[in-house]
């Protein structure tokens, strides 16, 4: 509302050519602002520069083989630790 204000108050204090171009210039310029917000925000959103897992990433899985070997069985134990604990090697 207000921009049409101004751009009346514009056309009608300059004549002819004149004011149809002081008229583009203030469209211009109400127009700059929300331009450089929208392709600033749109930047740095990144709307169309999304990963998507499940579209973007393709993974292939093998038939697993593999055996495990029993060593032994550890029950009843009252220590903090265990005796050949192979956590530190």
């Amino acid at each position: 509302m207000l921009a049409l204000e101004a751009l009346t108050v514009v056309a009608d204090s300059s004549s002819g050519e004149e004011g149809a171009v002081k008229a583009v210039v203030v469209i211009a310029l109400l127009l700059a602002g929300p331009l450089f917000y929208g392709l600033t925000w749109g930047r740095y959103r990144n709307t169309g520069k999304r990963h998507d897992h499940r579209r973007d990433t393709r993974s292939a899985t093998a038939a697993e083989r593999g055996a495990d070997t029993h060593v032994r069985r550890l029950v009843g134990r009252t220590n903090r630790t265990m005796h050949g604990a192979n956590h530190e090697s």
